[in-house]
């Protein structure tokens, strides 16, 4: 792909993701419409790409599977073929487009969407937050703290653009003001926590490889003691988000909701009820937690905890398999930062880990067209190595070894003589 058009293909794809709720059904044409043209103008590269990442698609295939046993047959094979959809396009941007175009083109997007949400100026009727042009604010929080983070490493990355680096620094202030504004206490706590941990990671991959190992087992040592209190973390937890955050005990009816989970995973603890046959219009248990909970659209709604969802959609057998992609990407970017460490490494890798802070509260892993999701597979890709890079060193290498060097050429192939 010509370096000009990976970032316009990054921007595009991001912002059918970021756009969604204006989009609806243009949304899964821009996205598919992306794959396509991706695989028909380099179907073997494409192809090698999709094999490298097998562990992230695992959970996509089991989702599609499970139509078999579905609840809701017709569903699950609609929604499980759309999360194929993003997770095949996300390993494409991940596995062969160059990481700092597709990072500041994430940055890009983002920008310009909290440009959008701020001067849209909706808010919440209840708490007076803001809901910008998505009518959430979780989704507006969510939005706030990629900015963050993909401003702070397009500043730090002095590869990028000037025009971009400065693009950057202005995003980090509107980011943060975004932030305060959509009043959402889980997002405030992992923005900050992930920020942290950017930046430690950025300072980290300048550092040579063998101190890189003698600080992370430094740090190991440093948290050690977290694990003699780990039994008080929870009512901790709770206490700075009530006393603190100012956050009911409930965590906005969460714990009602994981609580009725139980017992739907229960029912079915090994296969679940089907990727996401839970939640639909006519089921006796949705319609009852809608209802429970004032949700009159009777729409959009999740268990606001990504492993308990996948617990109710596919099971235990699903969660190894997310348990086993969350891994393969986390081991991929840590191997990647200390031998070969760049900012977008350090970035894909906070971002995974700024997911996994937000895990427990919201339903953001192997959602269907949903932004948190897709950049999973982004980054998952990414640790997987760049196919293009390593099949043009495979190249190089395998030329070495035919063609033999000057010094070992005949002279008479060096000095043709004269006639």
């Amino acid at each position: 792909m010509v370096p000009f058009f990976e970032w316009w293909f990054c921007f595009f794809a991001f912002n059918c993701m970021l756009y969604s709720y204006q989009l609806q059904t243009l949304t899964g044409l821009g996205l598919l419409g992306c794959l396509v043209w991706r695989v028909v103008a380099a179907p073997k590269v494409s192809a090698q790409t999709i094999f490298r990442c097998w562990p992230l698609l695992l959970v996509p295939l089991y989702a599609i599977a499970s139509t078999c046993w579905s609840d809701a047959p017709g569903q699950t094979a609609k929604l499980a073929t759309e999360l194929m959809i993003t997770a095949l396009l996300g390993c494409l941007i991940g596995g062969f487009v160059d990481q700092r175009k597709a990072v500041s083109a994430l940055m890009a997007a983002s920008f310009l969407f909290m440009t959008a949400c701020v001067l849209a100026g909706a808010r919440h009727a209840g708490d007076n937050a803001l809901i910008g042009i998505v009518r959430s604010k979780n989704a507006v929080a969510s939005v706030a703290c990629l900015l963050v983070l993909s401003s702070i490493a397009v500043s730090v990355d002095a590869q990028q653009s000037r025009r971009m680096r400065l693009m950057g620094l202005c995003g980090i202030p509107l980011a943060v003001a975004t932030l305060f504004l959509a009043r959402s206490a889980g997002a405030v706590v992992a923005a900050v926590a992930s920020a942290g941990i950017l930046f430690a990671l950025a300072t980290l991959s300048r550092v040579r490889l063998e101190y890189r190992v003698f600080l992370v087992a430094g740090l190991a040592v440093a948290l050690a003691p977290i694990a003699f209190v780990a039994k008080t973390l929870p009512a901790a937890i709770q206490g700075f988000a009530a006393n603190v955050l100012h956050k009911d005990a409930t965590l906005t009816g969460r714990t009602y909701l994981w609580r009725r989970a139980h017992d739907y995973i229960a029912a079915r603890p090994l296969l679940g009820h089907g990727y996401g046959a839970f939640w639909r219009q006519g089921s006796i248990e949705a319609e009852g937690l809608w209802r429970a909970l004032y949700i009159k659209s009777r729409m959009g709604f999740n268990f606001h905890n990504s492993f308990i969802e996948m617990l109710v959609n596919l099971g235990w057998s699903g969660e190894c398999l997310l348990v086993l992609a969350i891994m393969a990407a986390l081991v991929g970017l840590l191997r990647q930062l200390f031998m070969r460490p760049r900012p977008y490494t350090a970035f894909w890798l906070t971002f995974l880990l700024y997911v996994l802070i937000r895990a427990p509260t919201e339903s953001l892993l192997m959602v269907q067209f949903d932004t948190g999701s897709m950049l999973f597979f982004v980054a998952g890709a990414t640790a997987f190595g760049k196919v293009r890079n390593l099949a043009v060193a495979a190249r190089s290498r395998s030329q070495s070894v035919r063609r033999p060097s000057a010094a070992l050429r005949p002279a008479t192939a060096l000095h043709t003589p004269s006639p």
